[in-house]
């Protein structure tokens, strides 16, 4: 068993990939929602969400007034596009890391691992929530086809650096064929 795990995949956020990187990353990441719901196997997805007044985004968003997904815009909304199986959890954040006062921490404890790790942006949000995982000795995977960033020397970087320190990356077609050979411990 293994736990997906889908980090702001938001209208706010895909605005700022490029549309080959935006198309890319839906339709992959469509495909690993697809087979993770077929097998009744634990989905958590993580949004950001801002106060209208940005009091709780990061020190530079408020300094630039550009606030990401503020609650209850379309930009806070996850695409049409995107699949939207039943997850087991659906939780928010304000910061970086899906751990920062969020509840994932402790409800990461009782998920079935590895964790695979999906969303935007993967030198960001994605980074810092890996890093976070790692640091509580989780077991994580990262989903190569089902991540992007805004600055693809970026993404190509943090990929990198992943796969030296902290777990495999892999395409959804390797994830796929670990899940179908039943190993997903060594996915």
């Amino acid at each position: 068993m293994a736990t997906l795990v889908v980090i702001d995949v938001q209208n706010d956020f895909l605005a700022r990939l490029r549309r080959e990187d935006k198309s890319s990353l839906l339709d992959s990441l469509n495909e690993l929602l697809a087979e993770f719901a077929r097998r009744h196997m634990p989905i958590v997805f993580v949004d950001t969400e801002h106060m209208p007044d940005g009091s709780d985004a990061l020190p530079r968003a408020r300094h630039e007034g550009i606030v990401p997904a503020v609650r209850g815009t379309p930009g806070a909304a996850s695409p049409q596009e995107l699949l939207k199986p039943r997850p087991l959890r659906r939780i928010t954040k304000t910061k970086y890391s899906i751990f920062f006062e969020t509840e994932f921490g402790a409800l990461a404890a009782k998920l079935p691992t590895p964790l695979i790790f999906a969303g935007v942006n993967t030198h960001a949000c994605v980074r810092a929530s890996l890093i976070d995982a790692v640091q509580r000795d989780l077991p994580v995977v990262i989903a190569q086809d089902c991540t992007a960033s805004y600055e693809p020397a970026w993404h190509s970087e943090s990929l990198q650096y992943f796969a030296k320190r902290f777990g495999p990356v892999l395409s959804n077609e390797t994830i796929i064929r670990a899940l179908d050979d039943g190993a997903e411990a060594a996915v």
